[in-house]
């Protein structure tokens, strides 16, 4: 390497930040690294800086290894645990009798988070048993109610599959047929999605009121002493919808000495 050449590159270490060095040099071996700063003229201090960025790299990326093969671990654990819960609440339900959660085998598997996946189940090959596919989503208590409530009245009219077992923090259901790629764009597929969202608009929405309103109650008591036509109905939803935590809410007292002066429902 010429003089020129040499001088540049060691102007360069020298105005480069520790990112900079890091980034070119950090990721070597340890041998490799020295050589090549020694034929760039790397300073000491520039040396000493590259070095510290790639300890710290090598620290980063063994926490990463040990935070991944923990996350591995733990849904390990929660893929044998609904696997078991599963098996349990079929078996209640008189399906998959006699059938080990050992004996199952996952078909498909995907967890979006700790909280929130889909399982297919499989029995083993000598079983009569049909495949089921287990949707985990462990959400809040009123918020599971609400879904758990929607799914069976959509159910009941032929737009959602029929559950065979739930708990609160996930159902169970028969596999359903899966539609090949790109046909809802054919003609057939249309006529199908046209049919699904006749069903959909033709199924009653009238159970929501019940559940809608035991949701509220639940969020702002106060709304047990409230007439169902109360605004502070329509109060309450809209902080719901915004995330405000329950306790984050107006007093009790001072709610009903609001509600006191205003106008009431006819």
């Amino acid at each position: 390497m010429g003089a020129g050449a040499s001088a540049g590159i060691s102007a360069a270490l020298e105005v480069s930040s520790p990112e900079d060095l890091q980034t070119t040099v950090g990721s070597l071996e340890s041998a490799d690294r020295h050589k090549l700063l020694a034929a760039l003229g790397a300073t000491p201090a520039d040396a000493a800086c590259v070095e510290a960025g790639a300890a710290r790299r090598q620290e980063e990326a063994r926490l990463e290894a040990l935070e991944e093969a923990d996350r591995a671990k733990q849904l390990q654990t929660a893929e044998l645990s609904y696997k078991a819960q599963a098996v349990a609440e079929l078996q209640g339900k008189g399906m998959w009798v006699g059938i080990l959660p050992e004996e199952a085998t996952f078909a498909m598997l995907h967890f979006y988070n700790m909280n929130a996946g889909i399982l297919t189940l499989a029995p083993p090959q000598d079983s009569d048993a049909s495949r089921v596919v287990v949707k985990i989503g462990r959400v809040a208590k009123g918020d599971a109610s609400t879904i758990l409530s929607c799914h069976l009245a959509l159910s009941e009219h032929g737009v959602a599959v029929p559950l065979l077992a739930h708990t609160p923090d996930f159902t169970v259901e028969s596999e359903a047929k899966s539609r090949p790629e790109g046909f809802g764009y054919t003609l057939p597929g249309l006529v199908d999605n046209a049919g699904v969202t006749a069903r959909l608009h033709s199924a009653p929405t009238t159970w929501f009121d019940g559940q809608c309103r035991e949701v509220l109650q639940d969020y702002l008591p106060l709304l047990k002493e409230e007439p169902l036509n109360s605004s502070l109905y329509v109060a309450a939803a809209h902080e719901r919808s915004r995330g405000v935590p329950k306790e984050d809410m107006p007093q009790i007292d001072k709610l009903r000495e609001l509600m006191a002066a205003l106008p009431r429902p006819v």
